[in-house]
């Protein structure tokens, strides 16, 4: 029993040494997780075979069997480091540039020249050979597995060539022959790209080297691209390009450096062709921002009155349909005017000659019909859609005080007490408006001038209530309007009207 004793420590001590990996593999972190598995699982048994073969088996330790074991405990032992010494490079790579910037295909090189060289000096340090013969073995088969393998090499040395030329990252948006797609993976066989579609494309990376690469990220992420639209021959070319650059600078995401840049490029058949040259800050976005920024520009031509052409050929047949789609606008805005509070009391006969000199206009959703802070000759009548009024806090951020619909008025605070926007107000969806200028409403009240009176009532309540939804938010600036001085507001619309004679 006395010559097992020593055994049966040294057991017990291997049993505690696996207990506490296996109790540090559980609670450690995930950064560490891997190496305590591999003690436990790999380094622990090795060095009891180890013991086993020494001690309880009494091999000699220049014996076969035991240097055969060493070598495998050897072998185990380089991978062990290999695989410890990858795991803490790449924990955390993010907060080093260089770790998160260097290709897994160059860590997996580093890693298996590592462990060749490590087995080749285990081999030769335990059965003290000269491994010279080895290495010219190594050579022809070297030659041979060459030949036999020259695609996979191919794409392996293609691979380094990704790596140390760096012509695609992971990440970044490329275009490879007619794929174009964000670099998921580099290996050392291909490069794994995910197209807009979300589909997984592999391309081998002896193919890659065969191609042109276009890429989108670099050398900044900045990206340029371009659309041609056409407009009548009636608009002025410096209208239309002023009115492309201005849209395009409401459009989010298009960058306001470089510069949108509208240039007039052919005179068509039906039409005069633009092009319009923008750039943004992520190809990944592309296709949405090219969409919000064409529905933008049917909207702002829409509004200025620039026409988008059909082909010269059915130029009769959309004359009609124009003239009836006014029809239906005016006729819309003859049926909201009596719900409004500024318009219910018009008669049929006044709300039809008002209607003439009320410009209608169609705004996207997203696009801001007011804009707090600014001075305007003109307010807007809601036909169709949905709006959102909101006011800016002291930290700048907009605040929501209302959702409006067909009927709401807005914007006319600064026509009747000549005051800057008091809100935004932003199309939450599509919407139709009936823009009213300062000649319209002096027009109007030149016939009706008791309006007056209402009107100023109106501007006095309206102000009310966008008091009362500041006073929510304590940190908002007040509006500078009186809203309990009715008479004041009064006299206000007529001196700004022209209408001080009529009092």
């Amino acid at each position: 029993m006395e010559g097992h004793y020593p055994i049966l420590v040294s057991v017990a001590f291997f049993v505690g040494l696996w207990s506490v990996a296996l109790v540090l593999e559980r609670r450690i972190g995930s950064r560490f997780r891997d190496i305590a598995r591999m003690v436990r699982a790999l380094v622990l048994p090795c060095f009891a075979a180890l013991w086993a073969v020494d001690v309880v088996g009494g091999y000699h330790r220049e014996s076969g069997e035991f240097k055969l074991v060493s070598t495998i405990v050897g072998f185990a032992l380089v991978w062990f480091v290999a695989s410890a010494l990858q795991v803490i490079f790449l924990a955390d790579a993010h907060s080093s540039a260089v770790r998160s910037r260097t290709p897994r295909l160059l860590v997996d090189i580093v890693r298996l020249c590592f462990v060749v060289v490590g087995m080749v000096m285990v081999y030769s340090g335990v059965w003290h050979k000269d491994v010279s013969p080895l290495l010219t073995t190594f050579g022809v088969g070297s030659l041979v597995v060459g030949l036999a393998l020259q695609d996979t090499l191919g794409n392996l040395f293609a691979g380094l060539s990704l790596v140390f030329e760096r012509p695609v990252a992971v990440g970044d948006w490329v275009q490879l022959g007619d794929t174009i797609g964000k670099v998921r993976q580099i290996t050392w066989r291909s490069v794994r790209i995910v197209t807009r579609e979300l589909n997984e494309i592999t391309i081998p990376n002896s193919a890659i080297g065969k191609e042109r690469i276009l890429n989108y990220s670099s050398p900044t992420r900045l990206h340029g691209f371009k659309i041609t639209v056409g407009f009548s021959y009636d608009a002025p070319p410096s209208v239309v390009k002023e009115m492309l650059r201005s849209t395009a600078l409401e459009t989010p995401g298009i960058v306001a450096t470089p510069a949108p840049d509208a240039r007039t490029i052919d005179f068509a058949a039906s039409s005069v062709t633009y092009e319009l040259r923008v750039f943004i800050d992520d190809y990944e976005h592309l296709t949405d921002i090219r969409n919000d920024l064409m529905s933008r520009i049917w909207y702002s031509a829409k509004r200025a009155g620039i026409q988008i052409p059909y082909p010269i050929r059915t130029v009769y047949k959309t004359e009609m349909p124009f003239l009836q789609e006014q029809r239906n606008e005016e006729a819309r805005l003859l049926e909201v005017l009596p719900t409004t509070a500024l318009f219910k009391d018009l008669t049929p006969s006044e709300g039809r000659g008002f209607a003439t000199a009320v410009f209608m206009q169609r705004f996207g959703k997203g696009e801001d019909l007011l804009r707090e802070g600014e001075e305007g000759d003109y307010f807007f009548v809601l036909l169709d859609g949905m709006c959102s009024v909101l006011v800016e806090g002291s930290s700048g951020t907009l605040i929501t005080v209302a959702e409006v619909g067909p009927g709401a008025v807005f914007g006319e605070m600064a026509l009747l007490a000549g005051a800057a926007r008091v809100a935004t107000v932003r199309a939450a969806s599509d919407v139709l408006v009936g823009r009213v200028g300062k000649d319209a409403l002096t027009n109007l009240l030149e016939l009706r001038p008791d309006l007056v009176e209402s009107f100023a009532q109106y501007a006095a309540e309206k102000t009310k209530v966008i008091e009362d939804a500041r006073g929510a938010e304590s940190h908002i600036e007040r509006s500078p309007i009186d809203a309990n001085d009715t008479v004041a507001l009064g006299s206000r619309i007529r001196r700004l009207l022209g209408l001080v004679s009529q009092r």
